[in-house]
C-alpha cells in the first residue's frame, strides 16, 4: 500500500477559470494600452495644441531659444549677403504658399559642424550655418525650411510635449509611486513613446514638404535631394538608422518612400 503524498496535490481544473480570467484581463489591458498610445492621447493633444494660446507657444519658443543659445548655439558665422538671400528665399516660399508672415521667423545660428534646421513653438525656424552652406541651391534650402514649416502648421512640438506628458500621467496612475522598477519602466515607456510620435511627426512634416515643393516647382526631386546631403552628412548608415529604437527619425529610404508619394 503506497504512503499519501507530503505535498499538496493542487487542482488544475480549479486553477483554469483563474487563469482564463488573468488571460482576459491582460487582453484587455493590452488593448486599452494600445488604444491609449494610438488613438485617445494623440487626439488628446491634438486637440489640446489647438487650445492654446499662440501667446504661450511664443514664450515656449523664446524660451526654448534663449536656452539652446545659452547651451549648444553661437552666433552665425554666414555673410551678411548670404544671410539677406536666404531672408529673401524665406519670405517668398511664405508669400507664394499665402501663409501667416507675422507667425514665421527665421534664425541663423552656428553649431560647430553640425548641419541641421529646427521648428519652435511660436513659428521661428532655426537653420545652421553647416546645413546652408551644406545645400546646393535655393530649391533644396527651400524644401528643408518647407519641413519646419510643416512642423509649425500641424503643432508638432506642442503636440509631442503634451502626449509625452499625458502618457506619462497615465502609467503613473497606472503603476502610482510604488517602487523604483515601476519608476524606471514609466520612464523608459515614455522615451520610447517619446520617439515614436517624433519618427510620426517627422513622416508629416516631410509629406508637408513634398506636397508644397510640388506646388512651387512642380516636383520633389530637390528635397529628396536634400535628404540624401543631409544622410551624408550624419555619417550613420541607413540599416543602422532604422533599426535604432533611439532614433528620432525615420531611416532614409523610409522619408524617400513618404516623399516618392508626391511624385
Amino acid at each position: 500500500m503506497s504512503n499519501p503524498s507530503p505535498w499538496p496535490v493542487k487542482d488544475t481544473k480549479k486553477q483554469q477559470p483563474w487563469l482564463l480570467i488573468a488571460l482576459a484581463v491582460l487582453l484587455v489591458c493590452a488593448v486599452a494600452g494600445y488604444k491609449l498610445y494610438s488613438s485617445i492621447i494623440p487626439m488628446s493633444a491634438q486637440y489640446l495644441a489647438e487650445k492654446i494660446p499662440q501667446t504661450i507657444y511664443q514664450q515656449i519658443g523664446e524660451h526654448g531659444l534663449k536656452s539652446m543659445d545659452e547651451s549648444t548655439f553661437s552666433a552665425s558665422e554666414l555673410s551678411a549677403e548670404k544671410k539677406q538671400q536666404v531672408s529673401e528665399l524665406f519670405s517668398s516660399v511664405v508669400e507664394r504658399l499665402q501663409l501667416e508672415p507675422e507667425s514665421y521667423q527665421l534664425e541663423f545660428r552656428s553649431w560647430e559642424e553640425t548641419a541641421n534646421a529646427f521648428a519652435l513653438p511660436g513659428g521661428t525656424i532655426i537653420l545652421t550655418d553647416v546645413l546652408v552652406e551644406k545645400m546646393q541651391n535655393n530649391e533644396q534650402l527651400t524644401a528643408i525650411i518647407l519641413h519646419e514649416v510643416g512642423h509649425i502648421k500641424q503643432n508638432h512640438n506642442m503636440q509631442n510635449m503634451i502626449r509625452t506628458s499625458l502618457f506619462y500621467i497615465s502609467l503613473s496612475v497606472i503603476f502610482g509611486d510604488l517602487s523604483l522598477v515601476a519608476d524606471l519602466l514609466i520612464e523608459a515607456s515614455v522615451m520610447g513613446v517619446n520617439l515614436s510620435y517624433s519618427r510620426a511627426f517627422e513622416n508629416e512634416a516631410d509629406a508637408f514638404s513634398a506636397s508644397s515643393m510640388r506646388t512651387l516647382y512642380g516636383d520633389v526631386s530637390a528635397l529628396k535631394q536634400a535628404m540624401e546631403l543631409l544622410h551624408e552628412d550624419s555619417g550613420q548608415e541607413d540599416s543602422e538608422q532604422e533599426n535604432s529604437w533611439l532614433s528620432t527619425h525615420p531611416g532614409l529610404a523610409e522619408r524617400l518612400q513618404t516623399i516618392s508619394a508626391f511624385d
